[in-house]
């Protein structure tokens, strides 16, 4: 019998934005699929990208983390998973020389949760935590680093419906506090302002929206972005000078 293997690599390019001559191309994986979803740009000049995979999987999809230098070599590659569908939206590098990654996991059967991982320098497990409650469609989209708390962004879902769902732990994955919206919504990408607030983005009832909260979940106040159809936004980032 004959056995059809898809090949989906990993391709990432770096380029010098002056001119835009690109430095190296290289892609990653392995007899399955791969996706990335997320490449973070690391202070020694290496980088981070998170996805999924289903080469050398423990269910039906692994999360996957690959660290490779300047030059584009794999550093290290690791996956991650249950018996479930497992992946990662988002990875940042944290204080301790590590990174904590959110995505989502069906660990148990069931609906998937959201999925934070911490590990070590070299991507092994230090710990991780499962949020969302029971038959609800719970998934990490985004993640904001503070210096002693981890934000994570994403979503809950009751069968059709979405709500924005915000959680923010201790940097140990303890959770502190847990905050949902009020009208349906998608929410994504989070970042840290100036002055204890944080920025979050959304599609809030058919309109793009940047929601600004504080560092104790409290909504301060909502930027939404209408037009005639129907807009979202999926990431924001600080600009040079604040």
């Amino acid at each position: 019998m004959i056995k059809l293997i898809s090949t989906c690599l990993l391709f990432v390019v770096f380029l010098h934005v002056g001119n835009a001559q690109s430095t190296f191309k290289k892609t990653f994986g392995g007899t399955g699929d791969e996706i990335s979803y997320w490449l973070e740009l690391l202070p020694d000049g290496s980088c981070i990208t998170c996805g999924r995979t289903s080469s050398t999987s423990n269910g039906d999809l692994d999360a996957l983390l690959v660290n490779f230098d300047a030059s584009g070599n794999v550093i290290w590659s690791k996956n991650y998973g249950t018996p479930g569908n497992d992946f990662f939206r988002s990875v940042k590098p944290t204080a301790d020389g590590g990174f904590i990654a959110v995505g989502a996991s069906d660990f148990d059967g069931g609906d998937p949760q959201m999925w934070a991982l911490k590990t070590d320098a070299g991507g092994n497990v230090v710990w991780q935590k499962f949020f969302g409650e029971p038959g609800t469609n719970d998934q990490g989209r985004g993640l904001a680093v503070l210096p002693d708390a981890f934000v994570f962004g994403g979503f809950s879902g009751f069968g059709t419906t979405f709500f924005s769902f915000v959680v923010m732990t201790d940097l140990n994955g303890n959770l502190i506090w847990a905050k949902m919206s009020g009208a349906e919504s998608i929410g994504g990408e989070i970042i840290q302002l100036p002055d204890n607030e944080l920025l979050f983005v959304s599609g809030y009832d058919g309109d793009g929206a940047l929601i600004r909260l504080d560092y104790d979940g409290n909504l301060i106040n909502v930027w939404q972005m209408s037009g005639f159809g129907s807009e979202a936004v999926y990431f924001v980032k600080s600009a040079i000078g604040g």
